[in-house]
Parts: C-alpha cells; sequence; structure tokens
C-alpha cells in the first residue's frame, strides 16, 4: 500500500468525486434540538443580514479542526458557497465546481444537502492520519491527505513567524 507521504499532492485523481460521495441529506425537518447552543448566539444569528453573517463567518477562515457537530445556525446554501469559493478550507483550492454544482441540482424536492457537515469534516485535521480513520471517511485519497499535511505544516510556520514578530515589536 502506498505511503499518503509520497502520494502527489497538487494532482488528485477523482478528488472532487472522492470528497462529494461524503456529501449527505439533511434529514428533513430540521429539529431545533439539533442546533448546538452557543451562550445565547443561536437565536440571533439567522436574524442578521447576509452580509453581517458572511463578514463573521469570513474570521473563521481557514476552517481548522471546527467542532464535528453541525450548528445548522446558516443555510447549507451558504456552505456550498464556502466550498465554491475556497473560503474555508483553502487547499482544496482545485475542486471541480461543475461537479459540486450538479451534485447540488441532484436533490430531491425538499431536499438539502449537508453542505456545513461535509466542510466540518474535511476541516478535521485526524481524518488524513492514516491509521485514524474516522466517521466514514475511509476514502479520502492520499494525495489529499499529504496535501492537507503539507498545508498544515506551512500553516504552523506561518503562525510562528507571526507570532515571533509580535514579540520582536513588543507592546
Amino acid at each position: 500500500m502506498a505511503n499518503h507521504y509520497e502520494a502527489d499532492p497538487m494532482l488528485i485523481p477523482e478528488l472532487t468525486d472522492s470528497i462529494l460521495a461524503h456529501v449527505q441529506a439533511i434529514p428533513p425537518p430540521c429539529p431545533q434540538s439539533r442546533i448546538v447552543p452557543m451562550d445565547g448566539l443561536a437565536p440571533s444569528l439567522p436574524q442578521l443580514p447576509r452580509e453581517l453573517i458572511a463578514a463573521i463567518m469570513r474570521h473563521l477562515s481557514p476552517f481548522s479542526d471546527a467542532p464535528k457537530e453541525c450548528s445548522f445556525l446558516v443555510s447549507p446554501s451558504y456552505w456550498l458557497q464556502t466550498l465554491l469559493e475556497c473560503s474555508l478550507i483553502p487547499w482544496l483550492w482545485d475542486l471541480d465546481t461543475e461537479a459540486i454544482l450538479r451534485k447540488e441540482q441532484s436533490k430531491s424536492k425538499g431536499q438539502e444537502w449537508n453542505w456545513e457537515l461535509l466542510i466540518r469534516r474535511m476541516a478535521q485535521n485526524d481524518i488524513y492520519e492514516s491509521k485514524k480513520v474516522t466517521w466514514a471517511m475511509e476514502n479520502v485519497p492520499l494525495g489529499l491527505r499529504n496535501r492537507k499535511r503539507i498545508w498544515g505544516l506551512i500553516q504552523d510556520i506561518f503562525v510562528e513567524e507571526v507570532s515571533a514578530r509580535d514579540l520582536e515589536a513588543g507592546p
């Protein structure tokens, strides 16, 4: 079996298809009991203008090791848009947007795809470790595992560099 350290992180065959295979439908209706309480934020967030929600969500980027549970505070279409724009998961820059849109159009009447769950799962660090396969993401391509590993290393270096620069600058 090939090692993910050796897999090409740039040319990943069937990348989009392997990711779309993990999209699940949201079981109707979305019960309020599934909404994760966040200290009074849950009731007020959906009433905010879309522009303000988008501004808040931009500060989540890049989405990394986010909670695995969906909050359902923003619409599935918002999560789909972030996937298409690579705004929360920037290391998925080469997804086939037409295939994603075809998947979105394939939903049945009254059905919604759970794009939030997909993004939360893709943001988890442990799914890319070959020996730690969790919650049905077992078919993540080796090249994607390697890309996520490299992206994480670069991100760690960037955070350390910024922190060191801030320390040098002082208060």
